[in-house]
């Protein structure tokens, strides 16, 4: 398992980057946020949660180990999968927080892949 990359940032469309390690380019899923705070060209260290299904091999990057850590729990609620645990991962902390202390999902619904 991948725990972590560190190499130069080239940003593709929103939520998708290139880290290029010594070479070797690394297609890596980001949160919007975080995709909107890396820098073009960038020397940056993204902490990886990886993901492995028969069809599927997939690196999703985090700016902490706690986004990380938010990600991994998040993909072990029933009927949640990567792509809509990064969907919540882009939500600020602040509004996911409210939304539990306040049993309020309103905030959570205008979510991608949340009903």
């Amino acid at each position: 398992m991948i725990a972590h990359l560190h190499g130069n940032v080239t940003r593709h469309r929103p939520g998708e980057v290139t880290v290029d390690v010594h070479g070797v380019g690394y297609r890596v899923l980001v949160p919007l946020d975080v995709w909107e705070q890396l820098e073009e060209g960038a020397l940056t260290k993204l902490w990886i949660s990886t993901y492995v299904r028969e069809d599927r091999f997939d690196l999703f990057g985090f700016l902490s180990v706690l986004s990380r850590t938010l990600f991994e729990e998040l993909l072990g609620i029933p009927g949640i999968g990567p792509r809509t645990a990064l969907e919540i991962c882009s939500v600020p902390r602040g509004l996911i927080g409210m939304a539990i202390r306040e049993q309020d999902a309103a905030p959570l619904t205008s979510i991608k892949g949340i009903g």
